[in-house]
């Protein structure tokens, strides 16, 4: 039952995060497409000219994660083109120092620590000790898959770069993995019916469904893993009893129409 369930699950979720590698390196391209392409959830899309990023961002409606390359001749129009897209989308920065850099970019918000652009708004960094993608081996590529993976997952729940304590929220629900919204503001410290009302700012999901899906995407991703005879999983320790993991599982296969349609 439960290895059905789980191919199932996987099946459900294939091919629902979006993301976009701009890069005019071949073995950029090379390295990043041999690691995504482990994963059945991702599809993934090339761009090496602003002109073929134009067209991708027409062709598809949900971008999870765009990956560019901070050494290709077009990184700033590349840039440029996600600051100008209407919807938020999370970029990756592959640079030439030894980091990958996650810069969630929007438009209207700003915070502590963040660089600010001119014409473009905000950016929040944050520096992840890791060589770039271009120069590690295939078997070193954790730091990448760990920030395509929980960028995207954020992305498909949430419209908005959050802030406040829905930021706050979606931090602890990737540190602690509760199972229930009870269970999770407790966490926070704050009453469900307030924490429902925060969320309502960022996305059209009830904190039910952003939990279904959060770990549904987890599970999934933890499956695809195992069929792929990897030792650890993107994001590691994750862990939840067999008995949570088909409830959750459960709940998903039962409302997955409802759940996979209200997510972009």
């Amino acid at each position: 039952m439960r290895c059905q369930l789980e191919n199932v699950l996987v099946d459900c979720l294939r091919d629902t995060l979006h993301v976009m590698l701009c890069s005019g390196s071949s073995d950029t391209v090379r390295a990043v497409e041999r690691s995504l392409k482990q994963c059945p959830l991702y599809s993934l899309f090339k761009a090496k000219s602003p002109q073929t990023m134009e067209e991708l961002l027409r062709q598809v409606q949900a971008w999870h994660v765009v990956i560019i390359d901070e050494q290709c001749q077009f990184c700033a129009d590349f840039m440029g083109l996600v600051r100008q897209h209407g919807a938020w989308v999370p970029m990756i920065a592959l640079s030439n120092s030894w980091s990958i850099r996650s810069l969630s970019v929007t438009r209207t918000q700003s915070g502590p620590g963040q660089g600010r652009d001119e014409d473009a708004g905000e950016l929040q960094t944050e520096i992840v000790e890791e060589k770039p993608v271009a120069v590690c081996p295939a078997a070193n590529n954790g730091a990448l898959m760990h920030h395509v993976q929980e960028w995207a997952i954020k992305r498909k729940l949430v419209s908005r770069a959050l802030d406040g304590l829905a930021q706050q929220a979606m931090e602890a629900l990737f540190r602690k993995n509760p199972l229930s919204v009870d269970d999770w503001s407790s966490i926070m410290g704050v009453k469900p019916r307030r924490f429902q009302r925060e969320f309502k700012l960022f996305t059209d999901l009830s904190p039910k469904k952003i939990l279904a899906l959060y770990h549904a995407y987890r599970i999934a991703f933890t499956v695809a893993d195992e069929h792929n005879n990897r030792e650890k999983g993107v994001i590691p320790a994750y862990i939840v009893d067999e008995r949570s993991k088909e409830r959750v599982m459960e709940y998903v296969l039962t409302h997955r129409s409802a759940l996979l349609t209200t997510a972009v």
